[in-house]
């Protein structure tokens, strides 16, 4: 793979399309009356679940973008709501483009656990807060040009988020965030995201809420 040949497949349109099947699936299980998690959440530990699918973009600068330019990334993550505030784990994918032609692009891989708290502000809207930490999968794409020999590098990562919500309906909500993560390589990196894309809202099915329980 070369540099600019990767472009996100994923689209906003076609993640609340995706959001909407998902949830209009799980919510005809149950008698569903749940509203998004973070605007009006439902009284019981694992009473609902929630998927959430964004595109986001790294937007600061750090001594790794002298070398490599991002581009635009996708996320997934799935969670439920806690006796105290909510967890999820994700998934991003979020691409580097090499600025010389000696060097090879990359795609980082972001395996992550999360742990949040909303508050309803007014209306529909609700802003969270949350602590995140996993896993930061280098994975070069091409060999011959590894950096310093390398083809894959995995690092712990370390960081917070704040976001606002906005109820579209009873089981859809439209989420902007901003993010910082902390690689700790040898020499730390600083990432600042932002994201921007959906979430939907179901009741857990049963069978599902035994097994978290």
């Amino acid at each position: 793979m070369h540099a600019g040949t990767f472009r996100p497949r994923a689209t906003l349109a076609g993640s609340l399309l995706a959001l909407a099947s998902l949830a209009v699936s799980l919510g005809a299980q149950e008698p569903s009356t749940s509203t998004p998690a973070a605007v009006a959440p439902r009284s019981g530990a694992f009473g609902i679940i929630h998927l959430e699918l964004t595109q986001m973009r790294n937007v600061n600068h750090e001594r790794i973008h002298d070398f490599w330019d991002p581009g635009g990334g996708v996320a997934i993550e799935l969670g439920t709501r806690l006796p105290v505030g909510t967890a999820s784990v994700g998934f991003a994918r979020l691409p580097f483009h090499a600025r010389a032609a000696d060097q090879p692009d990359f795609a980082a891989r972001m395996l992550s656990l999360r742990w949040g708290v909303a508050h309803r502000i007014a209306g529909p809207l609700a802003v969270g807060g949350s602590l995140v930490a996993g896993n930061f999968l280098m994975r070069f794409d091409d060999g011959d040009r590894a950096v310093h020999g390398l083809v894959t590098e995995s690092e712990m990562f370390v960081g917070g988020r704040g976001s606002l919500d906005v109820a579209l309906t009873h089981w859809l909500s439209a989420t902007v965030a901003a993010s910082y993560e902390r690689v700790l390589t040898r020499v730390p990196i600083g990432l600042v995201t932002v994201r921007a894309g959906a979430r939907a809202t179901a009741n857990t099915p049963r069978w599902l809420r035994r097994v978290l329980e």
